[in-house]
């Protein structure tokens, strides 16, 4: 089943990202190496690939027609992922000294806003999901979606306040860079999304059986 492969994808790709992202925060001179910088910039690159075949494929495979909310929420997880994708593909050559200009948009405009529009699909998406399919889980999966919208809620708030110090100070900084004097609290935040992802992702493939 193509829905089983791509979980399986989708999994790779988020447990290799945490751990060179937890890497990059737990040791920052790794982020002072240009090799190390690329390798981290292409295993985002491959995990939001993963991402997006996995809800092209939900939409394709597993939404039903009747359910047009969840077949919307799906669609924009596709469009969520792929802009989230297309900025860190802008990233990643500029590591490469290739450094693609967007006229049209002040600069820190597109970083500080699609992934605060991303996290809100996310949680939107995992709602819609929950309601649409909540007579036909198990116990598991159920828990698995609650505490991923806890986490994805908890990740939307935080890119909001990103967003919302862009639009006030016109500078755009990563909430990692934000809020560096709270970087225990980071890393738990960060530990909670992924841990709560990984678990609806194996819930959810054990499901399909």
């Amino acid at each position: 089943m193509r829905l089983k492969i791509a979980i399986i994808l989708v999994i790779i790709g988020a447990v290799t990202t945490f751990l060179s992202r937890l890497a990059g925060t737990l040791y920052p001179r790794f982020l002072q190496n240009l090799p190390v910088l690329k390798s981290f910039g292409i295993i985002s690159l491959l995990s939001f690939l993963a991402i997006i075949f996995f809800f092209v494929i939900f939409v394709i495979d597993f939404a039903k027609k009747e359910q047009l909310l969840l077949k919307i929420a799906s669609i924009l997880m596709v469009i969520g992922s792929t802009a989230i994708f297309l900025l860190f593909v802008k990233a990643v050559l500029t590591l490469f000294n290739v450094s693609p200009s967007l006229y049209f948009a002040r600069p820190g405009l597109l970083e500080a806003t699609v992934p605060c529009i991303n996290s809100a699909f996310i949680v939107f998406f995992f709602i819609v999901f929950y309601k649409a399919m909540v007579a036909k889980f198990g116990f598991h999966l159920k828990l698995a979606v609650i505490l991923v919208i806890a986490s994805s809620f908890t990740n939307f708030i935080l890119k909001s306040v990103v967003l919302t110090n862009y639009l006030s100070s016109g500078g755009f900084n990563w909430f990692v860079t934000l809020f560096a004097k709270y970087q225990v609290i980071i890393i738990f935040i960060s530990s909670f999304w992924f841990l709560t992802n990984l678990y609806f992702y194996f819930t959810f493939y054990r499901e399909l059986d």
